[in-house]
């Protein structure tokens, strides 16, 4: 289990310094506290690849996509190539 502190504040500058703490995340915009729980969460997995959830600072919510196997470096090296050269297209995310 993971363990928690939930934190209510009235004044933004309370708000401001509770999250200044490494493990904090804000529960808002339709962000539960099971969402933050869900840390590492496994979404997918195959032989080729690994999909999960992650939470980086601030309780920003991500997905990391990990190549396995033999042949996971050169994919991964073709993957990155391939999202440099779509970097700055509008519609792609940055």
């Amino acid at each position: 289990m993971r363990a928690f502190e939930y934190v209510r504040t009235s004044e933004v500058g309370d708000a401001l310094a509770a999250s200044e703490r490494a493990d904090a995340a804000y529960l808002a915009d339709g962000t539960t506290q099971v969402d933050l729980m869900k840390d590492g969460v496994l979404l997918q997995q195959s032989a080729r690849t690994r999909v999960t959830r992650v939470l980086l600072p601030g309780g920003v919510a991500a997905i990391r996509k990990e190549p396995l196997g033999l042949d996971a470096q050169p994919r991964l090296r073709h993957e990155v190539a391939i999202l440099e050269r779509l970097r700055g297209v509008d519609g792609v995310a940055q």
